[in-house]
């Protein structure tokens, strides 16, 4: 069965990634020719047009696919840091690092408090995931003991 939610929250995440990579070139635009030739810049314009690309893609696949829980499982990893390959997770990672870039542009400060924040709120969520998993995983293991008792 399929979360509905699950679904719906990686709709508007997809969809506004890719909304916001959109205005990204649009006020690209409107820049000079010395904006738009800096290196962060260019780095960043990769960056958003991969990002724009398949965060429309996995919008659009939610929208038409997003009943389907064969076609969601395989798309959608359950652990997304642990496969870097796949396509929801280069959707997300496209856009991180293209803001990445266009901070870079304005201060290396700003990229160094971006790249330290991330790794901080990684760490944490990591550290509460693999707490929570733990428990849920002991909880899970002492039903079986239970069971198992309970059967002979």
């Amino acid at each position: 069965m399929i979360n509905k939610d699950f679904c719906s929250i990686y709709f508007w995440v997809h969809s506004s990634f890719s909304a916001l990579s959109i205005g990204y070139f649009l006020s690209l635009l409107s820049a000079s020719s010395q904006v738009q030739e800096a290196l962060a810049i260019s780095f960043a314009s990769i960056c958003f047009c991969i990002s724009l690309i398949v965060n429309s893609g996995m919008a659009i696949f939610l929208l038409w696919f997003g009943n389907s829980e064969a076609m969601i499982n395989r798309i959608y990893p359950l652990y997304p840091w642990h496969n870097l390959k796949s396509v929801p997770t280069i959707a997300i990672i496209s856009f991180l690092v293209g803001l990445v870039f266009l901070l870079g542009f304005y201060s290396y400060w700003l990229v160094l408090l971006a790249i330290t924040t991330s790794v901080i709120v990684y760490i944490v969520i990591g550290n509460t995931w693999h707490t929570l998993m733990d428990e849920d995983f002991k909880s899970k293991l002492q039903q079986l003991r239970d069971l198992d008792k309970d059967s002979k």
